[in-house]
């Protein structure tokens, strides 16, 4: 298994410009493009801190798109990853958002897992891939938002994966 560090989604928060607090965005509505996985939204991301169903859930399929909701007044809370969350200070009439909620940090992305391959060519891949963004790959890397790449385990992702699967 192959880990990539890029910018965003190891965090997510619940943002809001009137809510102090997540208990103050339920029942209201709450604004993400990260909802095309409700599962791994409400057993990973949020744990036992919420379900979607509390909220009226406004779907958008762009991240700037989800902030300029919230700042519109098309909803009252918003659910963002690390990466919108940062971008926050750089956008005119966000001063006044705040998160209300974070997210526990969660493992880098997978990007490839072997596991049926024999080990020798698991080996060969690994040594071949996590050089990918050193000497003159790493600024292509940097372009696509890639800090990183290096090898994983199971023992990274267990958690992970025994929460989406309960």
């Amino acid at each position: 298994m192959q880990l990539c560090h890029l910018w965003g989604g190891q965090r997510y928060h619940i943002i809001s410009q009137t809510a102090t607090n997540l208990d103050g965005c339920r029942g209201k509505r709450l604004v993400t493009n990260h909802a095309e996985d409700k599962r791994f939204l409400e057993r990973v991301v949020a744990g036992d801190s919420f379900n979607l169903s509390e909220f009226t859930l406004v779907e958008t399929n762009r991240p700037g798109l989800t902030i300029k909701k919230l700042l519109a007044g098309d909803a009252d809370c918003a659910l963002i990853d690390d990466t919108q969350f940062a971008e926050l200070s750089h956008i005119p009439g966000a001063e006044g958002i705040r998160s209300i909620w974070e997210s526990q940090t969660l493992p880098p992305m997978v990007v490839v897992a072997l596991p049926a391959a024999p080990r020798a060519e698991r080996k060969k891949f690994r040594d071949n891939f996590t050089v990918l963004c050193k000497g003159e790959g790493q600024s292509i890397c940097a372009e696509v938002g890639i800090l990183s790449i290096e090898a994983a385990d199971a023992h990274t992702y267990a958690a992970v994966v025994a929460a989406y699967g309960r």
